[in-house]
């Protein structure tokens, strides 16, 4: 054991052993991006489904001041309190659930599906929603595109 012992400590980062590249990919990564992959397509044929029938709502629909009539709890995986709204559609009267408490006899402006009128939503959530989703497929969009840059640098670059 001549120049070196057994208990070499090192002090600096430049002798520091590294794997060789020899162009493998750990399983552990491949399995990670496989189901992060899975997840934001999901997640993003998801929103994009929602943003579809709000955007469709949002456009087409029509627009309405309810009255609050009752607040109940809906209870499960997604506790929320419901209101129930009563308004008019060409002097019909319609009933809808938003989500959300509201005091009974309270005012609030609404969007609600011209071909289905007891679906109907707060105008703000409608919106608020759809920029959301807009955020999300905005963000995806730029990190699907910056890791196929970054591949096809390592690659071909």
């Amino acid at each position: 054991m001549a120049g070196r012992s057994r208990w070499h400590f090192r002090l600096s980062g430049a002798e520091e052993d590294q794997e060789p590249d020899d162009g493998s990919v750990n399983g552990v990564y491949v399995i990670a991006c496989v189901l992060l992959g899975v997840g934001w397509t999901f997640t993003t044929v998801l929103g994009v489904k929602v943003a579809a029938s709000n955007l469709d709502m949002y456009l087409y629909g029509g627009r309405a001041t309810a009255t609050a009539m009752s607040t109940r709890t809906v209870t499960g995986a997604d506790s929320h309190q419901a209101t129930k709204v009563g308004f008019f559609v060409k002097d019909v009267r319609r009933f809808a659930e938003i989500r959300g408490e509201y005091a009974e006899g309270e005012k609030i402006s609404i969007i609600y599906d011209a071909d289905d009128p007891s679906v109907a939503d707060r105008a703000y959530r409608v919106v608020f929603t759809l920029l959301l989703i807009g955020v999300f497929l905005v963000l995806t969009l730029t990190g699907a595109v910056a890791g196929l840059r970054s591949l096809w640098k390592k690659r071909f670059g």
